[in-house]
């Protein structure tokens, strides 16, 4: 409603998109709470398990566009980032140089961090259409 991320089509599809992944991702969480042995090892359960990571990644791409809109200005507009950087420096941490501990550390500080000025900024953004500052 805000249409943080633009008004046009390519707005709506990145924002679909978005959405989508972070649905599949939630029934990966859910086949994992409930463990249906039917799904696992499917190519459902790869598309989902695969979504959570994509979903996170791709809020660098949300950030992009909420940089190009320009409707939110000043920590509004890093926030998506900050989710989004989480993944990308975590597992070269893990990977290249072997430092699980601090990425398990990293990782969470910057999606809590994240998802917490998305929340606020959502929070304290007023109603569509009203300046947001």
């Amino acid at each position: 409603r805000l249409r943080v991320t633009g008004s046009g089509i390519a707005a709506r599809v990145v924002f679909f998109v978005q959405i989508a992944a972070l649905l599949l991702a939630e029934a990966f969480s859910l086949q994992d709470i409930f463990r249906i042995r039917a799904i696992e090892g499917s190519t459902f359960f790869t598309v989902t398990d695969l979504a959570w990571p994509f979903s996170h990644v791709f809020m660098l791409v949300i950030g992009a566009c909420v940089i190009t809109a320009g409707v939110w200005k000043g920590y509004r507009r890093v926030a998506p980032f900050i989710v989004g950087i989480a993944l990308p420096v975590f597992l070269p941490m893990l990977i290249v140089l072997g430092i699980q501990e601090a990425g398990m550390i990293l990782f969470p500080a910057c999606t809590a961090t994240g998802f917490m000025m998305l929340g606020y900024a959502l929070r304290s953004a007023g109603t569509p259409g009203t300046a947001a500052g």
